[in-house]
């Protein structure tokens, strides 16, 4: 009896032992392992995207109200040379120093392990008149990009961009991205290029190799070495750099290339956009023959015009053609738009006509005071005008 006892508790021992044994693995599979306790882990693309998205924000945050010829530090890093000993601060987020005073402007390259992205947003005049204040050419300068302000007022200026930032797939390469407001066309030289634009571009360029332009929104016309190339939205050329600073345009520009959308400038082009004036007035001319007078309101090719006190305007009638430079706005009552004459080239109708020898073609026919469209150089309206005059008075408003 003592032996049976003795085995029935032996078996209850390993039968406990034997439960207890995957009891115990279970647990050990849920102890941490030695050392710090592992929290959930931040990957690299969640990191940048980050560091984005706060720098965006910066910039919105301190450089919407930036004047013109002026330059905004956005976010961490950027670093300026002053022009001629001038004395400027520079080196914090929000500080603004007038473009005249940097020679040289650099933005420092997406730093994940410091959480920085330099950026930097320049407000220029360019070519846009002194007529319409509220309206300037926006620079936004991002990563690792060297801008130098050659011409002194960013009209000319010679820039090296990187690669970007390859482990960081939401960053865009780096460059400058300029936009015109309300598609204004305007023209500034890029590395010894000439630029004109009427819309949003982006500009990278690399030393010894290439600049490219590539164009987001609206048209753009790039210049160089006596060729010009048209770009339209979605499009892109390069132009070779040499020289002795490896920035010069040293050929003509490529033939425009279909380039597929870029979704990591979206959210650069969008607090570009947050920046500006919305209410800032549209330059705009207008070329065109009237086709209602009412009061000190005319229309042309069915955009009402105010002609204010213009005394030349205000005495146009149905038939006459005009060439005017002026701003859209809101009427008084805020609703549509309203364009505001603000320079009255020229006005006059088409003449009857030339005669074989073109007689009438300097007069500009018939027209009114200004002279035809056709003026000196003949028109394009009635008459067989003869070699001298081209075909007569013309079709419209001329040049006085």
């Amino acid at each position: 009896m003592a032996v049976k006892r003795s085995i029935a508790g032996l078996v209850v021992i390993l039968f406990v032992l034997a439960a207890a044994i995957p009891l115990q693995v279970s647990l050990a599979q849920n102890i941490p392992a030695s050392g710090p306790a592992a929290g959930p882990r931040v990957s690299a693309e969640n990191s940048c995207q980050a560091i984005l998205a706060k720098a965006l924000s910066t910039l919105e945050n301190t450089c919407s109200a930036v004047s013109r010829n002026t330059a905004c530090y956005g976010n961490n890093n950027v670093q300026v040379e002053a022009a001629n000993a001038a004395n400027i601060k520079f080196d914090t987020v929000g500080d603004m120093a007038p473009i005249k005073g940097i020679k040289t402007l650099f933005t420092t390259p997406l730093d994940t392990s410091k959480g920085t992205w330099g950026l930097s947003l320049l407000k220029l005049q360019a070519n846009i008149p002194d007529s319409l204040p509220g309206q300037n050419v926006l620079f936004l300068v991002y990563g690792d990009t060297k801008v130098e302000n050659s011409s002194g007022d960013m009209q000319a200026f010679y820039f090296s961009s990187g690669l970007g930032t390859p482990d960081c797939k939401e960053a865009p390469r780096d460059g400058i991205m300029v936009k015109s407001p309300q598609h204004t066309e305007v023209t500034f030289t890029a590395n010894g290029a000439q630029v004109t634009i009427a819309s949003t571009v982006t500009l990278s360029a690399a030393s010894g190799n290439s600049m490219n332009i590539h164009v987001m929104d609206g048209h753009a016309r790039v210049t160089s070495n006596g060729t010009s190339k048209v770009l339209q939205s979605g499009q892109s050329v390069s132009v070779p750099l040499g020289g002795s600073n490896g920035l010069t345009a040293s050929g003509a520009p490529s033939e425009p290339e279909n380039v597929s959308d870029d979704s990591t400038l979206s959210n650069l082009n969008g607090s570009a956009d947050k920046t500006t004036d919305p209410d800032a007035p549209v330059n705009e001319t207008i070329s065109g023959c009237i086709t209602a007078v009412q009061g000190n309101h005319i229309t042309v090719n069915d955009q009402d015009i105010n002609v204010g006190n213009d005394h030349d305007l205000k005495d146009a009638q149905v038939g006459d053609c005009v060439d005017i430079s002026g701003y859209v706005t809101k009427d008084n009552n805020g609703k549509g738009n309203t364009f505001i004459l603000v320079k009255f080239a020229n006005h006059g109708k088409g003449g009857n006509g030339g005669g074989n020898d073109g007689s009438n073609g300097n007069a500009g026919g018939n027209g009114k005071g200004k002279g035809g469209m056709g003026g000196n150089a003949g028109g394009n309206g009635g008459g067989n005008g003869g070699n001298a005059g081209g075909n007569g008075g013309g079709n419209g408003g001329g040049k006085p």
